[in-house]
């Protein structure tokens, strides 16, 4: 390649760049998986003891309701908008009511794990309000946090009353291959 090819190129490619911002990432602790690929392998398994941290949990109070979906997901706004309703059939369910909190990490791992297994998409985390704690609720958080690391988790979000209110959630979760 000739020196003013490459000049050219680096012009075209400064040109294509000059509205392009930066990713800006501003909890170091989050892990990022970025597939170029369909046919990359996906991590399904999640290890309990390195990948689920308990790392600048947010204080969320019993009342306050979660949301939060993947970048990149793919999930559409009209499925979005049933969870939120709960006008999505949940087909299996994980209770953590009493469980202390490395018990339901690791119950929240398997469910996630089995689920995918089993070809169940949309799940309900029942994490309980905390009204027994003495600040915020212990769970809920532990289990907000928990499921933003999981990148087979698409999106959540709480629950209706009659499936739990703000004391479960709603968990919608990336097809397994067949």
């Amino acid at each position: 390649m000739k020196k003013n090819d490459q000049d050219d190129d680096l012009k075209y490619f400064q040109q294509a760049m000059k509205d392009v911002k930066p990713l800006v990432i501003k909890n170091k602790n989050i892990k990022a998986i970025f597939k170029k690929s369909p046919r990359v392998r996906e991590i399904i398994s999640i290890d309990v003891e390195t990948d689920l941290e308990d790392i600048t949990i947010k204080n969320i109070t019993s009342d306050e309701k979660l949301f939060f979906v993947h970048s990149g997901g793919g999930l559409q706004h009209n499925l979005l908008q049933k969870l939120k309703q709960g006008k999505i059939k949940i087909t299996r369910s994980l209770d953590l009511h009493g469980m202390v909190v490395d018990k339901a990490r690791q119950a929240v791992s398997h469910f996630i794990e089995q689920s995918r297994i089993q070809h169940h998409r949309y799940i309900l985390i029942i994490h309980g309000k905390g009204k027994s704690s003495q600040d915020t609720p212990v769970l809920k958080n532990h289990v907000n946090h928990w499921l933003m690391q999981i990148p087979s988790v698409l999106a959540f979000c709480s629950a209706v009353p009659k499936d739990g209110g703000t004391g479960a959630v709603y968990v919608v979760l990336k097809k397994l291959p067949l």
